[in-house]
């Protein structure tokens, strides 16, 4: 489907045959049948007849006496009674223009070129006080913007609309976006803290009760000592960061339903947020499953490849299992760039058209089969590099904070790895995850508005007053 379909025409101009021409005709043809009726009976005796004169004009001339323009008689003398204006000077001719009123002053006929056609459209107004309306040429059209019925135009997006239609929907739906993820990374991430702040403690305490028989080796058990409450502390760490698992399978649900109604113009709260997505958590978690059952699969296979290689390689193949070993980085970075991009539409998939796992991964593989695709991958590389910029601005203070506070113990040092982790995946799931998510989801809206037209069928669902379904 080619980009300009679904586009509003422009259509400013009146058509043959508008009511508003045949009226300005007709009306044009009963004021000059007006004047010469008015001549004819001036012609029969009865001046003035078609058009009533006021009383400050003077006494009137008898029929067939009018001025012309050549003989018209000057300026009246002070005191004297007032003269008729000249009739070329009183009047424009017929239709051009609206007679004045009794007792109002007579000015110059107007500029026709002032006017536009009957068939433009009107002129902009001033934009300002004291500004004068610009006089635009005859037959100009003013550009015609695509409908918006939501937080995005019904037309191809560019990236900073797309940017900016997920600001919309997160300004517009704040308990939606950011309420529901901070209520859903607290409910996940509290306990798994505790659980990492017990561990820190515990292997700390163990560490440092760690010594050795000989005494002639107590420098090494310092040492030793020290290294484990540092891997004792690391492992705490990751405690936390289990929780981005939840939140990385539960926000692209929830602002994929945001995302939707917002397209369409609609608000949409907590509860009915997490009513649409509550159905197609298992579908999509199975999308997860799969793309991980096949990343398993791809890096063991490279693996086992990069392995035979160094394990054949004996003595001087060296350079050989070093350029495979290469080929094989490089290929799974490839891969994982290819099947990040046809695969990344199956979580909005699943929820906006309500589709499995396996048809959510196969359309969004079609979806992505034309056109678009280093687009696609351009935009999520360049949000992801928005995003970790902005994360780390607020991650690195809180760090320093949490550093200066602590003290020298290896307990307290592995309670600060583990409250830093909590802190960033915090951040990541409030600010970060809803943004990209959004993202990711107006790709889809827009890729299909591309290539299937669905900014048509929102538009003639929108027309015809019915709630408008992403079909």
């Amino acid at each position: 489907m080619s980009d300009q379909q679904g586009w509003s025409a422009p259509g400013a101009s009146t058509p043959p045959g508008d009511p508003t021409g045949d009226t300005t005709g007709d009306t044009t043809g009963d004021t000059a049948g007006t004047a010469d009726s008015s001549g004819e009976s001036g012609a029969s005796g009865t001046p003035g007849a078609a058009y009533p004169s006021p009383a400050w004009w003077g006494e009137q001339p008898t029929s067939g006496s009018h001025p012309t323009p050549s003989d018209a008689p000057g300026p009246p003398a002070p005191g004297s009674p007032a003269s008729p204006p000249p009739a070329a000077a009183a009047y424009p001719p017929p239709g051009a223009a609206a007679y004045p009123p009794p007792g109002g002053t007579v000015g110059p006929p107007p500029v026709p070129s002032a006017y536009p056609p009957p068939s433009s459209s009107p002129l902009p107004q001033a934009s300002g006080p004291g500004r004068p309306a610009p006089v635009q040429p005859p037959g100009w059209v003013p550009p015609q913007l695509a409908p918006k019925p939501g937080i995005i135009p019904l037309r191809p997006l560019s990236l900073g609309e797309i940017w900016s239609g997920v600001m919309t929907a997160v300004r517009g739906n704040p308990g939606a976006t950011i309420g529901l993820a901070l209520v859903t990374t607290t409910v996940v991430l509290v306990p798994l803290t505790l659980l990492g702040v017990w561990l820190a403690s515990t292997l700390s305490a163990q560490a440092a009760s760690f010594d050795s028989f000989d005494p002639a080796l107590d420098v090494y058990s310092a040492e030793s000592r020290g290294t484990a409450a540092a891997l004792g502390a690391t492992f705490a760490a990751f405690v936390p960061q289990l929780a981005m698992y939840v939140t990385t399978l539960l926000l692209p649900l929830f602002m994929a339903v945001v995302i939707g109604q917002g397209v369409q113009g609609r608000r949409i709260g907590i509860g009915e947020t997490v009513r649409a997505a509550r159905g197609r958590i298992l579908p999509a978690l199975g999308v997860v499953l799969l793309v991980g059952l096949a990343a398993t699969v791809v890096v063991g296979v490279l693996v086992g490849i990069v392995v035979a290689f160094w394990v054949g390689a004996g003595d001087g193949g060296g350079g050989t299992a070093a350029f495979i070993t290469f080929l094989a980085v490089a290929g799974f970075i490839a891969l994982a760039i290819l099947f990040g991009v046809r695969w990344g539409f199956a979580m909005t998939i699943v929820v906006l058209e309500g589709a499995g796992p396996t048809l959510a991964l196969r359309r969004s593989w079609t979806l992505t089969r034309r056109r678009g695709f280093w687009r696609i991958f351009g935009i999520r590389l360049l949000t992801g590099i928005i995003v970790a910029i902005a994360g780390s601005v607020i991650t690195t203070p809180i760090g320093f904070l949490v550093g200066y506070l602590t003290t020298d113990s290896p307990t307290s040092t592995a309670w600060v790895l583990v409250l830093l982790q909590a802190g960033s995946v915090l951040v990541q799931s409030v600010l970060t995850t809803p943004f990209t998510a959004g993202v990711d989801s107006l790709l889809y809206v827009d890729q299909r508005i591309r290539y299937e037209g669905l900014d048509v069928a929102l538009l003639q669902q929108s027309q015809q007053g019915r709630d408008a379904q992403v079909p």
